[in-house]
C-alpha cells in the first residue's frame, strides 16, 4: 500500500511537470485507491485468503503503469532528461496486462478465495496462457500502441517476429475479453446459487461487477460506432473508472456484512486515527499555552513540553474510550446497543434479590443480545444449590 501511494505521488508530480493529461492522474487515483486500500485491509486481517493480496497486486500494477506513463510524459516534455523511454513503455504495458490477469482471477475466486466448482478450472488455465502471451510481448517489435504517435519503440523487440506478434496481439485481446466475460458470469452464477449471509455478501459485489460489465460493453459498442470522436474517449474513460466499482463493492460488503471479518480492523483504524488527531492537536495547544505561561521561568519551553507530554499521556485512555463509544454508536450501532444492554443488566444484577425477577431479566437480555431460537434457564435445587 505504501509503495502504491509513493508511485501515485511520483507519477502525479512527473505528469504535472511534463504537462501530461490531468484526467489520467485523477483516473489513476480513483482506480488505485480503492484496490490498494481494500486489498490492504483484507490482507492484514486474512493473510491466507488470496483475495486481499490480489486486490493489492491490482492496485500496485496500476500504480506502476501510471508512474511509467507519467515518466514518459515528462521525458517527452523535457528531451534528453529521461533515458530509454521505450523501457518505461514496456514496463507500463506489462503492468497493465498484469492488471487484467489479476482482475480476472479476483472475480473467479470471490468471495472465499476458491473456485465455485471444478468446472471453472479452465479459467486459471486460460489465465496462464494469457500471462505467457503477455510476457512474450517483451520481444514484440515495432511501436507501442499507446505511444505510436510519439514514435516510442520497444528496445527489446525482434524485427523477425513481427508477423507472429501481429497474430498474438489479436489473440491476446480476444482472450482477455473472453476471460473477463467468463469471470463476470462466474460471479453472477455464484450469486444466484448463494443463500443467507453469503448472498448478502455477494449482492453488492455482483451489482458492482454487473455495472462494470455493462459499462465495458457500452464502451466497446460505442467505440465501434463512434470511431475516433470525443464521445468515444468519454466512454473509454467511464469504462476505466467503472472498474473501481469492484473494490468499492467488496468494501461495502466488508463494512455492512462482515465479509472477511475485518470490521474490527476498520473500527480500530477509525478510533486511533481520531485519537491521534485529538491528542496531537491537544499536545500542540498545550505546548503553546505552556510556553506562554512558563516563559518567565528558566527553561520554560522544556517545562511546557514535559507538562504537555504528561497531560496527553494521562488523557489517552479517557479520550480513546470516548472515541470508541462514538465510533461504535455511529458505525457499529448493534454492538453499541449490546454493550449498553449488558451494562444495564449488570447494574440491575447488583440490586436484584428476587430469583424470579432475575430469571426474567436474564432471559430478556439473552434474547435481545444473542437472539437465539429458544431460551431456557435451569436452576439447581437441593442441598448443593
Amino acid at each position: 500500500l505504501a509503495l502504491a501511494v509513493i508511485l501515485l505521488a511520483v507519477g502525479a508530480i512527473l505528469s504535472f511537470a511534463g504537462r501530461g493529461d490531468n484526467f489520467e492522474v485523477l483516473a489513476s487515483i480513483v482506480l488505485v485507491g480503492p484496490f490498494a486500500c481494500v486489498g490492504a485491509l483484507v490482507a492484514a486481517r486474512q493473510p491466507l485468503n488470496p483475495i486481499g493480496w490480489l486486490l493489492e497486486g491490482i492496485g500496485l500494477a496500476l500504480a506502476v503503469a501510471h508512474a511509467c506513463d507519467s515518466t514518459i510524459d515528462y521525458g517527452l516534455a523535457h528531451p534528453g532528461q529521461v533515458p530509454s523511454l521505450g523501457s518505461f513503455a514496456l514496463v507500463s504495458s506489462l503492468a497493465f496486462g498484469g492488471f487484467f490477469a489479476l482482475l480476472i482471477l479476483v472475480l473467479v475466486l470471490l468471495p472465499n478465495g476458491r473456485l465455485s466448482s471444478r468446472r471453472w478450472r479452465f479459467v486459471p488455465a486460460g489465465l496462464a496462457l494469457l500471462v505467457a502471451i503477455n510476457l512474450a510481448s517483451i520481444v514484440r517489435p515495432g511501436l507501442f500502441d499507446d505511444w505510436d504517435k510519439q514514435g516510442i519503440r520497444n528496445p527489446l523487440g525482434i524485427e523477425a517476429l513481427g508477423s507472429l506478434f501481429s497474430v498474438l496481439n489479436q489473440a491476446l485481446i480476444l482472450l482477455t475479453f473472453l476471460l473477463l466475460l467468463l469471470s463476470i458470469v462466474s460471479v453472477v452464477l455464484r450469486f444466484r446459487r448463494s443463500v443467507g449471509v453469503e448472498r448478502a455478501q455477494l449482492r453488492w459485489i455482483a451489482a458492482a461487477v454487473a455495472a462494470t460489465g455493462i459499462t465495458m460493453v457500452t464502451m466497446v459498442v460505442g467505440s465501434a460506432i463512434l470511431g475516433d470522436r470525443r464521445a468515444a474517449d468519454i466512454l473509454w474513460a467511464a469504462a476505466i473508472v467503472s472498474i473501481s466499482f469492484i473494490p468499492i463493492g467488496i468494501g461495502i460488503a466488508v463494512l455492512r456484512y462482515r465479509l472477511y471479518e475485518i470490521d474490527r480492523v476498520i473500527s480500530r483504524t477509525l478510533v486511533y486515527a481520531a485519537v491521534t488527531v485529538v491528542l496531537g492537536a491537544s499536545y500542540v495547544g498545550l505546548v503553546l499555552l505552556g510556553q506562554a505561561v512558563f516563559s518567565s521561568f528558566a527553561g520554560g519551553s522544556n517545562l511546557a513540553i514535559a507538562v504537555s507530554t504528561l497531560l496527553v499521556a494521562a488523557l489517552f485512555l479517557p479520550v480513546r474510550g470516548r472515541v470508541q463509544r462514538l465510533v461504535d454508536r455511529r458505525f457499529y450501532r448493534r454492538r453499541y446497543d449490546v454493550e449498553r444492554t449488558l451494562e444495564s443488566f449488570g447494574a440491575r444484577l447488583r440490586e436484584q434479590i428476587e430469583l424470579e425477577g432475575l430469571r426474567h431479566d436474564l432471559v430478556a437480555v439473552v434474547g435481545e443480545t444473542m437472539q437465539p431460537a429458544h431460551v431456557a434457564v435451569w436452576l439447581r435445587s437441593g442441598a448443593q444449590s
